[in-house]
């Protein structure tokens, strides 16, 4: 989101970049803990009518990779989906945890317009709004071990082979529905880089309601939709979780439309919220992490930083026996808490 990721109008989370953050997180990555919700990651202070999604996203077309092209009530409403920035965060070279995990996605240009997670040497996982299918992106790099894309004295950029999507996502009606949005992506050969390996979380129940959970991107800072300011350096900021079923009866209004999230959340997505962090155009794909480990990915929401709505990801433990047993298929390196050998038995 995509942090606080709503944007109403349905835009894929590629392009996105977090202003903001806190310098404590309790999320066992070494930041600290973080007793308000609003409290920044650096300590500073922060501070026509649709009767539902579906409706509003009936008005807009797909998008594909150019981040500018859609219709006009897209601009207004605004749904994020693959070209979000993350919202109210903090640089993550100026922070003590490892993050090295955060993979880059880019097009044929070299231009970043989705974030991924890196979950074994020689393979991702992202969501399915940000693949070739989906985007028409034919020619993607994965750029891995690397803050700032604009310093290539670090990490490497590896070539995109393999593209799996989950089976119970509907490419047919991407960026409009959003059930399972995941999608494993494989390298040609293994990153040679020391970057983090992501531990996936396969708890249903993990995290708690009202958890503290981090996400990160590269993207815009700036929430207003008529100003693009990107970021070359990976930010990260702090969300709270909030339950399905409170996620599932937001109202409100954005601008001059009339919004409502229910019957959009399914038990493949999770929310999570900050008033002033979000994730947002650039953001999709991207972790959302609680305890070191991965719980969700950036996928949809309504606005940037629009403390009405809260940001929906794709929760990794829904699909998890679908990425393990992808991951154990299709890596020629798959990490052992996959445990792929007990799959072969």
């Amino acid at each position: 989101m995509k942090v606080c990721l709503l944007l109403l109008a349905i835009v894929p989370l590629n392009t996105a970049k977090i202003r903001g953050g806190a310098t404590d997180g309790g999320d066992g990555d070494g930041v600290g803990d973080i007793v308000s919700l609003e409290e920044p990651l650096d300590g500073a202070a922060e501070e026509t009518e649709y009767n539902n999604i579906d409706e509003a996203r009936r008005r807009r077309r797909i998008r594909g990779h150019d981040t500018d092209q859609f219709h006009s009530d897209d601009r207004q409403l605004n749904i994020f989906s693959g070209q979000s920035r993350i919202i109210g965060g903090t640089e993550a070279a100026s922070l003590p945890a490892d993050y090295s995990f955060a993979v880059s996605l880019q097009d044929q240009t070299g231009k970043h317009y989705c974030g991924a997670s890196l979950v074994s040497k020689d393979c991702i996982l992202t969501t399915a709004h940000c693949s070739n299918k989906v985007t028409g992106n034919s020619d993607i790099s994965a750029v891995v071990g690397r803050y700032n894309l604009d310093d290539t004295s670090k990490g490497e950029k590896m070539k995109v082979k393999l593209e799996k999507l989950h089976p119970m996502y509907n490419v047919e009606l991407a960026n409009v529905a959003w059930d399972y949005d995941f999608a494993i992506m494989c390298f040609t050969k293994p990153t040679m880089t020391n970057s983090r390996i992501i531990q996936l979380n396969k708890d249903p129940s993990f995290p708690a309601i009202g958890g503290l959970v981090r996400v990160m991107g590269w993207g815009d800072t700036n929430p207003s939709e008529n100003i693009r300011t990107p970021s070359n350096k990976l930010q990260v900021a702090n969300l709270r979780t909030v339950s399905n079923e409170q996620c599932d009866g937001t109202t409100g209004t954005y601008g001059t439309y009339s919004i409502s999230f229910k019957g959009q959340i399914e038990s493949s997505m999770m929310c999570a919220w900050s008033k002033t962090r979000d994730a947002c155009q650039g953001d999709s794909g991207g972790p959302l992490i609680h305890k070191g480990k991965l719980v969700g990915l950036t996928s949809w929401g309504v606005g940037c930083n629009d403390g009405n709505f809260p940001g929906v990801y794709a929760r990794v433990s829904s699909a998890y026996n679908w990425i393990r047993r992808n991951i154990c298929s299709f890596s020629m390196y798959p990490d052992p808490s996959f445990q792929c050998e007990a799959l072969r038995d």
